[in-house]
């Protein structure tokens, strides 16, 4: 495993950075903007005294729900994975973060929540933006001693790229605690792996991923689990009714990539086309923004194009829509493992796996190819025989629940 520098703001911040500058990507002012974003987020009166109160009720409350099992500490992004979260409340869960299901989720399952956005989080992030080496140790320290309090037996990461990622990561490692990191999108094989470099173990979506790391020489066998697809599945249903909706999940590359504004400007090329096709065979055509994306300057170049709704969950967007497009989305995928049908596009003159080599969906390279095909779609009242599932060797889906799995995975490391 690559070892540690001992410059604590190359760690935390800019050897991330420097990764994709060889690529050619420069990194730097997008994770600026993030840090100084939820950096004025913490500040906000209200939400501090919001957060202050929660970690008084883990004190108060946490002698009641403890049980005689190991303890998980959850990076906060890792409690969007509901069974796992679930499951892991068997033992003691502990979330360093705060949800709006929090309140209910102590009761129900007796999961905790120990926010640290406002008193550790905001210490790294300024010291981060203020180049502040004082401030950044101070956020080390203050961390350390939350760990020191909750005493976990193992931490579970989101990531561990980013600046909050690698301080858990930092400090795990001070004290002797295992840390995993579960993968939270799909990796190009052909391209730089973003993550995976530094936790003790990392939990796969499948055999191709465990791969990936294998042939790149950057992670040991023992240190990769395939756990599969973290998230448990519904099977949604094509309604095949007309006018049948096609939904376009986009992608951010306009705020990364080295040629950002030729990334915009194809884009919105594509996106008037794709409408323009729709709307020529009688389809529905709707663009779902990627979280990241400028709406506002997006909506002035796309004026008849239809949006999702702003707070539409991506559930909603699944039952909703009949069929699916995008570059190399893992939303994309998403869609695919729940039983919709989907395609991808690749207009991007940037590498990309085939995922019709790779066994997930159709793959286009150009809108005159994928004319034909949705005119047969459009014309179909049985879309049914037009999906596919997705490669397993790709994609894992576990034989039991995710979380279930996830616990065994924690049992044979710990």
């Amino acid at each position: 495993m690559t070892k540690i520098k001992k410059d604590l703001r190359w760690f935390l911040f800019e050897e991330y950075q420097e990764m994709y500058m060889k690529e050619g990507t420069d990194m730097h002012s997008l994770i600026l903007d993030y840090l100084k974003n939820y950096s004025q987020l913490y500040k906000n009166p209200l939400i501090k005294i919001g957060l202050k109160t929660f970690r008084t009720n883990y004190t108060l409350f946490s002698p009641l729900s403890k049980k005689k099992e190991k303890t998980i500490l959850f990076q906060n992004g890792i409690g969007r994975y509901n069974s796992i979260i679930n499951e892991s409340s068997k033992k003691n869960a502990i979330i360093l973060g705060i949800k709006t299901s929090a309140i209910w989720d102590f009761i129900s399952k007796r999961t905790m929540y120990y926010p640290v956005f406002d008193n550790v989080y905001l210490d790294l992030n300024m010291g981060i933006i203020n180049n502040n080496d004082e401030q950044l140790q101070r956020g080390i320290d203050k961390l350390t001693e939350v760990f020191e309090y909750l005493n976990p037996d193992v931490v579970v990461l989101n990531d561990d790229a980013l600046p909050p990622s690698r301080a858990l990561i930092l400090v795990s490692k001070k004290l002797g605690i295992p840390t995993v990191e579960i993968q939270h999108g799909i990796y190009q094989a052909k391209h730089m792996l973003p993550t995976g470099k530094y936790s003790d173990y990392l939990f796969v979506w499948g055999e191709y991923f465990k791969n990936i790391y294998l042939d790149e020489k950057i992670r040991d066998k023992k240190a990769i689990k395939v756990l599969g697809f973290p998230n448990e599945l519904r099977i949604i249903n094509n309604t095949g009714n007309p006018p049948k909706t096609v939904y376009y999940l986009s992608e951010d590359y306009e705020h990364y990539a080295k040629d950002a504004e030729d990334s915009l400007d194809i884009k919105i090329e594509t996106i008037h086309q794709l409408h323009d096709l729709c709307n020529d065979l009688g389809l529905n055509f709707i663009y779902r923004p990627h979280p990241e994306e400028d709406i506002a300057k997006l909506k002035s170049n796309l004026k008849n194009i239809r949006f999702s709704p702003k707070k539409e969950k991506l559930i909603t967007s699944f039952r909703k829509g009949d069929l699916f497009i995008s570059f190399n989305s893992t939303t994309l995928i998403e869609a695919a493992l729940h039983s919709k049908i989907c395609i991808q596009l690749r207009y991007y003159p940037y590498q990309t796996d085939d995922f019709e080599k790779l066994g997930i969906c159709r793959s286009f390279d150009n809108l005159d190819e994928l004319r034909i095909y949705l005119k047969k779609l459009s014309l179909t009242n049985d879309l049914s025989q037009f999906h596919q599932k997705v490669n397993k060797n790709y994609i894992e889906i576990p034989s039991q629940n995710p979380g279930t799995k996830f616990l065994d995975l924690i049992d044979e490391i710990l």
